[in-house]
């Protein structure tokens, strides 16, 4: 991942802001700038790029938030009072407006694209690389963009730990029997998340 969880945070909590004022809903004012916002909040955002990059779907991003903010005293008001503890948005995904689903969109768009483990082609990431390691890697790199869910997650983290491995290692036999070991616990991954 090029970037840490906290400045993923960080970014997705500057855009909110910027969508919050493009809105204007009265009910939830534009949040303080990260810097200057809470620890409280700052650990509730990046909490919720760690679901998202987990898989968390926006509804089930906003699950986890309206859980988090509920165990920090928060509950159900009109307006958004942060001395009152109080948030419009504390209610059920269907029960939010259009424009607050928009947020919860657009954090995971922001998470998806910054929290990409590497936005390198698989090309540019065997450049150079042995034949045989290469021949062995591009079954982990290349990751079919139409795979449901959980395959596709699945697929995912196989090719994160596959670009790790690359990076750190040189070429070599224990090189390409990683990674043929790697693509067999893949395989066996994606035979156990088929359904039965």
């Amino acid at each position: 991942m090029l970037y840490t969880a906290e400045q993923i945070a960080r970014v997705c909590h500057e855009a909110n802001r910027a969508l919050q004022a493009v809105q204007g809903d009265p009910g939830v004012p534009v949040s303080p700038a990260w810097d200057d916002d809470t620890d409280e909040q700052r650990a509730t955002v990046t909490a919720g790029v760690g679901g998202v990059l987990a898989g968390n779907t926006p509804e089930e991003s906003h699950a986890a938030w309206c859980k988090a903010k509920r165990a920090n005293g928060w509950r159900y008001g009109p307006v958004k009072d942060s001395d009152a503890r109080t948030h419009p948005c504390l209610v059920d995904y269907d029960e939010l407006p259009e424009h607050q689903r928009v947020k919860d969109h657009l954090f995971a768009a922001i998470v998806d694209v910054l929290g990409a483990p590497d936005l390198r082609t698989t090309d540019d990431v065997l450049y150079r690389r042995h034949p045989g390691v290469a021949a062995v890697a591009r079954f982990l790199l290349d990751v079919n963009p139409s795979l449901p869910q959980p395959l596709a997650r699945i697929a995912h983290l196989h090719r994160v730990l596959a670009v790790a491995l690359l990076d750190e290692l040189i070429d070599g036999p224990e090189l390409t029997a990683a990674l043929r070991k790697l693509l067999e616990a893949k395989d066996c991954a994606v035979r156990a998340a088929l359904p039965v």
